[in-house]
């Protein structure tokens, strides 16, 4: 319903604090590089808490385990037909098999206690924005996950 749903401002800035949050409880451990919100993308309205658990789960499930040097980054991105928002981790704990088990749950909507944050996203996004939107996963360049929310600009209700 509608109180479900913010302005991607909004969003972020509760991810960003969140993220802090989880920044200074790691003290030297783990950084965060949070890239700015562009201007473009500040009223676009997103449904509530899409951000703020891919932060929670690369803290949890990948990064709690680095003694040392690990890195959290968000970024946003957009093009002429899509605007998204990228989490990513320097971690060790993901692997291509456990990448493609990961997918084929968002696909088959599995419940899953360990994802269910995940599959929770990836259905709403596909909800709002249509069929081509949602949550994908891939190896991030910084080595560790990358959670991708990719919302389609047109055809979709967040505009």
């Amino acid at each position: 319903n509608g109180a479900d749903m913010v302005s991607l401002e909004v969003e972020n800035e509760h991810a960003r604090i969140y993220a802090g949050i989880q920044a200074m409880r790691f003290d030297e451990r783990i950084s965060v590089e949070y890239m700015p919100l562009p201007d473009s993308l500040r009223a676009w309205t997103v449904p509530r808490l899409i951000i703020q658990p891919l932060i929670e789960n690369a803290f949890g499930h990948g990064l709690s385990a680095k003694q040392a040097g690990g890195l959290l980054r968000v970024s946003f991105f957009e093009d002429e037909d899509h605007i998204g928002i990228a989490v990513e981790d320097n971690s060790d704990q993901i692997d291509e098999n456990r990448l493609v088990q990961l997918r084929g749950c968002l696909e088959k909507n599995d419940p899953q206690e360990e994802i269910t944050a995940i599959v929770n996203i990836h259905r709403r996004i596909k909800g709002v924005f249509g069929e081509k939107s949602g949550l994908f996963l891939s190896v991030s360049g910084l080595g560790g996950m990358k959670s991708e929310i990719v919302m389609q600009k047109h055809g979709g209700k967040g505009a």
